[in-house]
């Protein structure tokens, strides 16, 4: 379904408003940064290494080319003024432009965080569904998105996420997408090439193929961009904790030794849940609800899992990378089961 230039209009003038009016959320977040209320990985180095040159901010593989978010960041730090807290004492010794890179930052996720939104409204609203949906889906993205880490780039891989599932199947838009996504994140490569990967032998038409052969370029261009970075530019790879010292078994003992830790239950517990759970009901009732959905989507979830499993703190983050495969048609099934579609009839 089109969507005419009027309705992306009104979109941009609601998004406007939302970031004005929620401007507190935006100082709140950027303060919790400043501070640390929450440990959070430091991209903000990358950002003073773009602007120093100086090799100590470098950062390592795989942080340092997730190039779409960081290039975002430094032009937001380049040309939107810094706003800095002069009452805040900021841990630890850092660099004098540290405060700044994480003004960038920040901003760059709180509009990141609505602009997902608005992209899941147009998503929902191009499959052809009602209002109530439409809503649905709405209030499920403003409340799982928060499962997704705030202070990173998670929400911008998310939003592109989006973008690419709206723009499947008209290769105009996806093949470049899908090649691109390379300089993302490497979780989107993994999730778009397994689930392509299916979509081919099921469809088996020369889009798929095209989609396909996107995804496969997108992660060779990867596999060489990575090569030639630590060959010939001395780029190293983050040292994962216990990833060489029995890592996934250290996690195991972890979950087994403390299995009611709260924090367990944010970080794992309630993510993996929840993203099985329209898989579940989807086995249950086989309604699609018009969505391209199938059991094997729920392969990615799972290789996102073993991913997450080196680190419990990362497991629920990134099995919440799906979620946009999924947020539509749970929005679906919730309106089907509770019967919501009957409010709109009374409005008739």
């Amino acid at each position: 379904m089109r969507i005419s230039y009027k309705y992306y209009c009104i979109l941009f003038c609601l998004l406007i408003i939302i970031l004005f009016f929620g401007y507190r959320e935006f100082l709140e977040l950027y303060k919790s940064m400043l501070t640390e209320f929450v440990g959070y990985y430091k991209y903000q180095k990358i950002i003073i290494y773009y602007e120093t040159g100086n090799r100590e901010f470098m950062d390592y593989f795989p942080m340092n080319v997730r190039f779409l978010g960081l290039i975002l960041q430094y032009i937001v730090f380049k040309i939107v003024p810094c706003v800095t807290f002069p009452s805040i004492e900021i841990k630890n010794n850092v660099h004098e432009l540290y405060e700044c890179a994480t003004f960038s930052l920040s901003l760059v996720n709180y509009v990141s965080k609505y602009v997902g939104l608005l992209l899941t409204i147009i998503y929902v609203f191009m499959k052809r569904k009602s209002f109530i949906e439409i809503t649905v889906a709405s209030i499920l993205f403003v409340l799982i998105i928060n499962l997704v880490e705030s202070s990173t780039l998670d929400r911008i891989a998310i939003c592109y996420i989006i973008v690419i599932l709206i723009s499947l199947n008209n290769i105009k838009y996806s093949i470049p997408l899908l090649y691109f996504s390379f300089l993302v994140n490497e979780k989107v490569v993994l999730i778009f090439g397994t689930i392509i990967f299916f979509q081919l032998f099921y469809y088996k038409n020369k889009i798929k193929i095209f989609e396909f052969i996107a995804i496969s370029c997108s992660l060779i261009s990867y596999i060489v961009m990575i090569f030639v970075l630590y060959k010939y530019l001395n780029f190293e790879f983050y040292d994962y904790p216990g990833f060489e010292n029995d890592g996934y078994l250290n996690a195991f003992k972890l979950l087994i030794a403390n299995p009611l830790n709260p924090s367990y239950f944010t970080n794992a517990y309630a993510p993996i849940f929840i993203s099985i759970l329209p898989f579940l009901i989807f086995v249950i009732n086989k309604k699609k609800f018009n969505y391209d959905f199938s059991i094997l989507y729920f392969i990615p979830i799972i290789l996102l899992f073993l991913i997450g499993y080196i680190s419990i703190q990362n497991m629920g983050r990134y099995v919440m990378y799906m979620f946009p495969l999924w947020l539509p048609i749970l929005s679906s099934q919730i309106v089907y089961y509770l019967k919501l579609s009957r409010l709109e009839n009374l409005k008739k």
